[in-house]
Formats: structure tokens, C-alpha cells, sequence
């Protein structure tokens, strides 16, 4: 959810002309990416790349968007090394969630 928010601040940013908000989505999306495949490291690079980048424009660090990108780093930072590689998991066919599984493979129901 963190890197959705920092993706939806973009469009409300005073900071970044209509231009460039497609650039700096896929940026955040390339490190959500980086994230979801286990390469928290890379993913915390690109960010604090874009951050730097951003850091020049007057304003940007009072924005919703920095705010949302430096949640993006603390959670890269914490958890770097930890993240596992979903895609992997997933190409697999390993379950990516947490949830429980009854022996048919279907998450039980509560009525």
C-alpha cells in the first residue's frame, strides 16, 4: 500500500508538471517491482534516486508525495532483507498469502 500512495500522490503534486508524472509513476512502479521480486535493496536505490531528484524543486519536501516516498524507504530500509520474491513464489505456483487453505486448496468460508 505504500508505493500505491506514494503512486497516487503524484497526480496531486504541485511540485511535478503533467509531463512528467508518467516518468515519475513508472519509477515507483519499476521499484514496486524491485520490491515484489525480493530485491528490496534495488527497489530502496531507485527511490531514494527519484527522492534526490525531486529534493531540487522548492516545495517538494512540505509535499504528500515526499511524505509518501520517505514511507516507501523506511519500509525498504526494515525490510530489505527480508522480502520475499512473489513473482518467484508465484511462477511456481506457491501460494503468495498468508491465508489459510483447507486440503482442497480453497481458503475456508465463514458463514
Amino acid at each position: 500500500m505504500k508505493f500505491k500512495a506514494a503512486q497516487r500522490s503524484v497526480f496531486g503534486s504541485k511540485v511535478i508538471d503533467s509531463l512528467e508524472r508518467e516518468s515519475i509513476e513508472t519509477e515507483i512502479m519499476h521499484a514496486k517491482w524491485l520490491a515484489w521480486h525480493g530485491k528490496g535493496r534495488k527497489a530502496l536505490e531507485r527511490i531514494k534516486a527519484l527522492d534526490a531528484q525531486l529534493l531540487t524543486r522548492t516545495g517538494y519536501e512540505l509535499s504528500t508525495l515526499w511524505w509518501n516516498l520517505d514511507r516507501v524507504c523506511g519500509y525498504l530500509r526494515s525490510n530489505a532483507s527480508t522480502l520475499v520474491n512473489y513473482g518467484g513464489r508465484h511462477r511456481k505456483g506457491l501460494p503468495i498469502s498468508g491465508g489459510v487453505r483447507c486440503e482442497s486448496g480453497h481458503q475456508p468460508t465463514h458463514g
